[in-house]
């Protein structure tokens, strides 16, 4: 069963499920709205072979790069496909009891927004956790990616135990 607004407010209230930042204005009837987190990796060009099982943090093929330092982050794009690393401003905590899913919004596809979303399934007993996503433009016009933006969404659902 998904959980409603009453239903999300209960556990939060009970500490089974932590928000950080909390805002409860982002509890919607049955979903939780999540922000963009003003630090983005982008990939570069480097020509050399990736290996899944590294780290890419700080590499030859990921930089780094924070609005609040620089300024606004205007995707470097307007080339379909150019992908950017993205993260909730929110961490999230799940008791045993709860999991959940990240959805992306609707309304940033009509602008060729893509975002594909790492973390899809939250597992439950998860602690402190960040959410990472991938930013994709399949659109024709270049993106301006604004901190602080409702970006997805946190479905929750309670565990069975059967």
């Amino acid at each position: 069963m998904i959980l409603g607004k009453a239903e999300i407010l209960k556990e939060i209230a009970a500490g089974w499920l932590k928000i950080d930042p909390f805002d409860e204005t982002a509890i919607g009837m049955a979903s939780i709205e999540l922000r963009l987190k003003p630090e983005f990796g982008f990939f570069r060009e480097s020509g050399k072979m990736v290996d899944p099982a590294c780290v890419l943090a700080d590499s030859d093929v990921v930089w780094r790069r924070t609005a609040s330092q620089e300024g606004p982050i205007v995707a470097p794009w307007p080339q379909p496909n150019c992908r950017v690393v993205g993260k909730t401003v929110e961490r999230i905590t799940l008791s045993d009891g709860l999991c959940g899913w990240v959805t992306p919004k609707a309304r940033t596809a009509i602008f060729g927004f893509s975002l594909s979303i790492t973390t899809g399934f939250i597992q439950p007993g998860t602690q402190n956790e960040e959410l990472f996503f991938l930013i994709t433009n399949t659109g024709q016009l270049p993106l301006h990616l604004r901190p602080g933006i409702r970006i997805c969404q946190l479905v929750l659902s309670r565990v069975g135990s059967e």
